[in-house]
């Protein structure tokens, strides 16, 4: 299965739909909770299937799902 990612960068059909869908924005993560995160301001997120997260992490969060790790923390 693609990550969101890959879709996203290779996705070229309609470009400025893929502008506003394809949006990720940088949080680091406050706290852990099992399959679930919440970020540094307060709002939660889950991990889906990222692995290797600690509190302190930088991540890539579009809607509210996480999809990569970018720095540790």
């Amino acid at each position: 299965m693609a990550s969101l990612r890959a879709v996203c960068e290779n996705f070229t059909c309609i470009p400025a739909v893929l502008d506003h869908m394809c949006t990720f924005q940088t949080f680091t993560i406050a706290k852990l909770d099992n399959e679930d995160a919440v970020l540094q301001n307060g709002r939660k997120v889950k991990t889906a299937g990222v692995s290797d997260l600690h509190i302190g992490d930088k991540v890539n969060v579009y809607a509210d799902i996480i999809i990569e790790k970018i720095e540790e923390g």
